[in-house]
């Protein structure tokens, strides 16, 4: 039985912990909470998930699709190739399919609490590296912003977007990192990983991909920044670390161009096909409606205020506030006025990548208007929660109630 005393060693001074634990009980008490909640959200993006299905289903009929000799592509309702069926996810899934003979509603149920799983220990990864980095009890705040957010819930199994793709080169990044400021760690392996990470990713789908870059980035420029990097180097670290997210695009680019000409049956069409839906995500033409810059303006306010969770972005404008009156009292330490700068280099930064996707695909913005907020989480809303729980226990510790946080450590 754990007594107060081992509690409050556990709690106040991170003594006594078993991050192996922390990180497994955690992720399988977001899987359970998570799947807990489907139920509020069990046929959102139904559609996106259908093309998952259909693709299943046609392997299990027809076999794999390699070539121009088997089916053709579905087809969008105006007539243009879909070729979201041909994702890295549905491929594993067709493939397990297969080889099990069968794929009834019991395996479906399985997959989806596999994604679920996957997207938990992802997520949890990262309240490990914030715990270890600003103390448990900022880690335990982060945790239970993390638990109810329901836009977490409504991505967390879907087939088709594998959400957990999507964050964990972030979770990674922010739990890696500091073993390659101290050493421990080599930026090449870390650089390498980014990219497969990416590769990965971008073979199941390109959405997003902006934001998890550039999301790569944010806990690199924190920990050089805070290890006393100067911005120059800080920046170069950032800048390969995007690279490598960007290669890892530019392979997997390379590989659906290749299985899509085959499937067309030329090079020509494979090109004409990749490059249709670029045109459409960025410039906004899907529907055939004239290029306005009013009618993205107004697209976009609705985006960065209705479909955003705006109230987020009050509320760090908020926290930094309150944060910086607080340093500017007389008498505060130097690593206090620091970590107040630090805080608003990295929500700043994490703003900017949350908003490059809808900022660059403004096609994709005007015509997935349902999905939009789900941006912010790459990776701002994870950023700001960290943020939260720093700042919570930073006013606890003014008013004394707290012992005082942890000093940041990058010995990890």
């Amino acid at each position: 039985m754990l007594r107060w005393a081992q509690f409050k060693a556990w709690f106040f001074r991170n003594e006594g912990l078993n991050w192996t634990s922390v990180l497994c009980g955690g992720a399988l008490l977001f899987a359970v909470f998570f799947a807990g909640n489907l139920f509020i959200c069990w046929g959102y993006q139904a559609d996106s998930e259908a093309t998952v299905r259909i693709a299943i289903d046609r392997g299990l009929h027809q076999g794999v699709v390699d070539s121009s000799t088997g089916p053709h592509p579905l087809r969008g309702t105006s007539g243009r190739a879909y070729f979201s069926s041909f994702g890295l996810q549905a491929r594993v899934l067709t493939l397990t399919a297969i080889a099990l003979g069968n794929w009834n509603q019991w395996h479906y149920r399985a997959a989806r609490a596999l994604t679920t799983l996957l997207l938990s220990i992802t997520l949890m990864t990262f309240v490990v590296a914030v715990a270890r980095q600003f103390g448990v009890r900022v880690g335990c705040l982060v945790f239970l912003q993390i638990l109810f957010s329901k836009p977490l819930m409504l991505f967390a199994a879907n087939l088709f977007w594998v959400f957990f793709l999507c964050v964990l080169p972030f979770s990674l990044s922010m739990f890696l990192y500091p073993r390659c400021v101290s050493g421990k760690l080599s930026r090449s392996f870390f650089y390498a990983l980014m990219g497969e990470l990416l590769l990965i990713k971008s073979l199941c789908g390109y959405e997003y991909l902006s934001s998890i870059v550039l999301s790569i980035s944010i806990p690199v420029l924190y920990y050089e920044l805070q290890a006393g990097t100067g911005w120059g180097r800080a920046l170069r670290y950032c800048f390969i670390g995007c690279l490598a997210g960007a290669a890892g695009f530019v392979c997997a680019f390379a590989l659906n161009f290749r299985q899509v000409s085959g499937i067309l049956g030329s090079w020509d069409a494979g090109w004409q096909a990749v490059m249709a839906p670029a045109v459409y995500r960025t410039i906004g033409d899907r529907r055939g409606l004239p290029f306005s810059l009013w009618s993205n303006l107004c697209a976009y306010t609705a985006y960065f205020t209705l479909e955003g969770q705006s109230w987020l972005i009050l509320l760090a404008i908020v926290g930094l506030l309150v944060l910086r009156q607080a340093v500017a009292v007389a008498g505060t330490p130097a690593a206090d006025r620091r970590a107040y700068r630090l805080w608003s280099v990295v929500l700043l930064v994490s703003f900017l990548a949350s908003l490059s996707w809808n900022t660059l695909a403004l096609g994709h913005m005007r015509y997935h208007r349902h999905i939009n907020f789900i941006t912010f989480y790459l990776p701002f809303n994870l950023v700001l929660f960290a943020f939260n729980g720093y700042l919570a226990t930073f006013i606890l510790q003014r008013l004394g109630a707290l012992p005082a946080i942890p000093a940041l450590d990058t010995r990890q």
